[in-house]
């Protein structure tokens, strides 16, 4: 009798814990939760936003997420690429969407609180290693070389959003989708039209020669935090004044930032009284003010007119209010259709007599934001 007593405490027992390991899973779950996010790097379909991106300019090649606990303690960092896998599938699962340029994730195991996500896309791995903070992340440099117009090496993106909140026991979605963002804008000479009348100007031809098109004092670097001022501010513009080493930049000139300059293998030619559809891309980040050593940021276009070198400089418009709108915006495009009616300057830096060009920019945000056009 006494041995089945003991029997029946020793069932007791392990019925007591079975029960407590249970209630603690309970308290467990309804103590942590799960994040649900989809990552966009194409333009939304708004009618605002320009719905003309290159394959190159939306690739997503890696993404790197970061899971900050109340926007200052990194709970979770992993590097995402497309058909990889998480390194722990019991904290990440993701999956990469070709068709759409887009990047579906789910993060489990977060304890409940408010989170802040940073978001960084096709940036070298061994750049971002050791960092730990959103402000190391936000002081980090990216400069015109860390832009490829080869679609397996893309643009940098970044996305940045707070108040995320995780609630216990599920997962939540983050709504709407975070969007990313390029640092760079693409600025593109749609057309050109030759209006120069039928004159000495031809002596010895009938046309003009298009050789190429390059940006002017535009910032060659900024940080993820694109500050104004500080740590990670732009500084040093690139192709300052038109020039390199106090020569002016040409068509056949080899610029230190790769997708600044546009050289196409020949010219295009235009006959009198024609236009030309181009559509020629270079690119620049955002340049919102005259930087030191510079003048305005500017579109310079190179043009052989009756066997001479001439530059047709577009000043370039953010879209802000005058007069705070000189300079390019980020994550901008900007499609030019230029109209020459007279020769340019013998300097990428000086503007052309009146008359000489009219310039119609077409300004689109790539994610929201009005477009409208304007003639200089």
């Amino acid at each position: 009798m006494k041995k089945l007593s003991f029997v029946f405490m020793a069932v007791a027992a392990l019925c007591g814990l079975l029960a407590s390991c249970n209630d603690v899973n309970k308290v467990s779950e309804e103590m942590t939760g799960g994040l649900t996010l989809t990552v966009l790097s194409d333009a939304p379909a708004t009618k605002a936003a320009s719905t003309d991106v290159l394959d190159y300019e939306k690739s997503l090649n890696s993404l790197d997420l970061y899971v900050f606990e109340g926007g200052s303690t990194l709970f979770f960092h992993e590097r995402l690429t497309p058909g990889g896998t998480s390194s722990d599938e019991s904290r990440l699962e993701y999956s990469f969407n070709s068709t759409d340029n887009s990047i579906s994730a789910t993060v489990k195991k977060l304890p409940v609180s408010t989170y802040t996500l940073v978001l960084v896309a096709n940036f070298p791995a061994d750049d971002l290693a050791g960092l730990t903070t959103v402000s190391g992340i936000e002081e980090k440099a990216i400069t015109l070389a860390n832009c490829s117009t080869t679609a397996s090496k893309g643009f940098v993106m970044y996305a940045k959003k707070t108040g995320v909140s995780v609630s216990g026991g599920q997962t939540t979605t983050v709504s709407g989708g975070i969007q990313l963002e390029r640092f760079a804008s693409r600025v593109r000479l749609v057309s050109v039209k030759n209006s120069i009348p039928a004159s000495a100007v031809y002596a010895n031809s009938n046309k003009i020669t298009v050789n190429g098109i390059f940006l002017s004092n535009v910032a060659s670097a900024w940080s993820f935090g694109a500050p104004t001022s500080g740590t990670g501010a732009p500084s040093t513009p690139t192709n300052i004044r038109g020039k390199q080493s106090n020569t002016n930049i040409t068509p056949t000139t080899q610029v230190t930032y790769p997708v600044t300059l546009y050289k196409p293998s020949t010219g295009a030619d235009v006959a009198q009284g024609a236009t030309s559809q181009l559509n020629w891309n270079t690119y620049g980040f955002e340049t919102k003010s005259v930087l030191s050593g510079a003048t305005e940021p500017k579109l310079v276009v190179c043009a052989t007119v009756n066997g001479t070198l001439y530059y047709y400089p577009v000043f370039l418009i953010q879209g802000d209010p005058y007069p705070a709108r000189t300079g390019i915006g980020r994550n901008q495009t900007y499609d030019i259709a230029l109209d020459i009616s007279g020769t340019g300057s013998t300097d990428p830096d000086t503007r052309v007599e009146r008359g000489a060009i009219a310039a119609t920019i077409t300004v689109k945000a790539w994610v929201a934001g009005a477009d409208y056009s304007e003639t200089i």
